[in-house]
């Protein structure tokens, strides 16, 4: 199987991170793309030109890393990540997780935009969603108490995302319970060997 990804994207660290918490990294190669420049073998596995996309060894590919996510969690012999009947707590934690990678991307993208057409009503609601997100997982902050699950994964990759694209967001301050524990979560092997650059 083929793993392809860009270093910088939340989505496939979501994925890499997982693969390496379930012990796949010798099942599953890891193809380093770049989806902004319309890569030739990415195209080929997803139209969309996103990644993550997983090329299982049939040839059909799997994209988007949810999808990703539930199909590495059912190979290997480690406890799932990503079990069916997760507890509600878990849920909202992951579905908060990823409230605020779409809103940090949001804010990323409109940056690239020609400056003419950037929407700072547009980003400043963006920052609005995530100073709100971030408070509620701060207050959330028991929801991450429980073992190792799917929901930490997506958070510590949102939060990474966060970190590596948007510092000016000084959320640390605010959110010293969420911080302490990223602090910890992001020394996982699985994260340090994801880390975006």
């Amino acid at each position: 199987m083929q793993l392809l990804y860009a270093k910088p994207s939340p989505f496939a660290r979501k994925a890499r991170v997982l693969l390496r918490e379930r012990g796949l990294q010798d099942r599953i190669l890891e193809v380093p793309v770049a989806p902004y420049e319309s890569a030739t073998e990415l195209i080929a596995a997803n139209p969309a030109s996103k990644v993550p996309a997983l090329r299982l060894d049939d040839g059909k590919v799997i994209i988007e890393s949810n999808l990703i996510a539930a199909h590495l969690d059912s190979l290997g012999s480690h406890p799932a990540l990503v079990p069916l009947g997760q507890h509600a707590a878990q849920l909202q934690c992951w579905g908060r997780a990823e409230a605020l990678t779409a809103a940090a991307l949001t804010i990323v993208l409109e940056g690239r935009r020609d400056a003419a057409l950037r929407s700072e009503a547009w980003v400043a609601r963006q920052n609005a969603a995530i100073e709100r997100t971030l408070a509620a997982l701060e207050l959330g902050h028991g929801d991450l108490a429980s073992p190792l699950g799917y929901a930490h994964i997506v958070l510590g990759a949102a939060l990474g995302f966060l970190d590596f694209r948007l510092p000016v967001i000084a959320w640390r301050d605010a959110q010293p319970r969420l911080a302490t524990w990223f602090a910890e979560f992001s020394q996982r092997p699985s994260m340090l060997a994801t880390a975006p650059a």
